[in-house]
């Protein structure tokens, strides 16, 4: 079970009050499951559609920076997901806060964008297929896979898309479909979990901004990034 109890980077110290959230997701049958309640500088209430069954997720967000992302509000992507964030009290994400309620929040418009859909691979054969599709955010990973010998060539593959999954499209990104929580949109991401395979997540919300993978320069700064792990060799 995935709890939205994440640590998400923040570029400021801040000390925050932390407040009591449901913590509960719904099972397979809609039936909403609830565990002791967490705590957090912020609570979370999340529902999408999967598989035509109403699916609905509450916990915590830690350490976010209000700068960046995580605006108190809620916000439906263009797929009909909604994400609602809020700190006016315990357990202030009961699954109704989703609608206008006695104590409404705030609605956050998403950006509405076009994007370029297509996939460049050096191993890609066959015809090209591009076009232009509308999104809340336009998407670009490129996946660097290195061969065993040093002297032979990489593969490459760059994939251009409008929007994730659609319960991951926001501009929290609690989780995505490349399986890395945490990471704010409108940025650039360089990502190595395995010695031969390098992976730069993106994340734009302009007019077509996902044509080209910018260059990232290689940072001195190594982070561990995981869940359920017991020692880093599992990282």
């Amino acid at each position: 079970m995935l709890f939205l109890s994440l640590v998400i980077l923040s570029l400021n110290a801040v000390i925050v009050v932390a407040i009591t959230c449901f913590n509960c997701e719904s099972d397979f049958q809609g039936a909403l499951r609830c565990q002791q309640p967490c705590e957090g500088s912020q609570c979370v209430v999340w529902k999408w559609n999967s598989r035509s069954e109403l699916a609905i997720k509450q916990g915590c967000l830690q350490g976010v920076d209000k700068q960046w992302t995580a605006k108190v509000g809620c916000r439906t992507n263009h797929l009909g997901a909604s994400l609602c964030v809020c700190d006016d009290g315990p357990l202030c994400n009961r699954v109704e806060r989703a609608e206008q309620t006695a104590r409404p929040l705030p609605q956050i418009r998403l950006p509405a964008v076009e994007c370029q859909s297509k996939v460049v691979s050096t191993g890609f054969v066959g015809p090209r297929r591009e076009k232009i599709c509308t999104s809340n955010y336009c998407h670009v990973t490129k996946t660097e896979t290195f061969a065993e010998e040093d002297d032979q060539n990489s593969n490459v593959l760059n994939v251009s898309n409008c929007g994730d999954l659609p319960e991951f499209d926001f501009d929290v990104r609690l989780k995505n479909s490349i399986g890395f929580p945490g990471l704010y949109a409108n940025g650039c991401y360089r990502i190595q979990v395995e010695k031969r395979s390098v992976m730069v997540d993106c994340v734009c919300s302009k007019n077509k901004c996902n044509e080209v993978i910018p260059e990232i320069e290689t940072g001195h700064v190594r982070c561990y990034m995981g869940k359920d792990f017991r020692n880093t060799s599992q990282v």
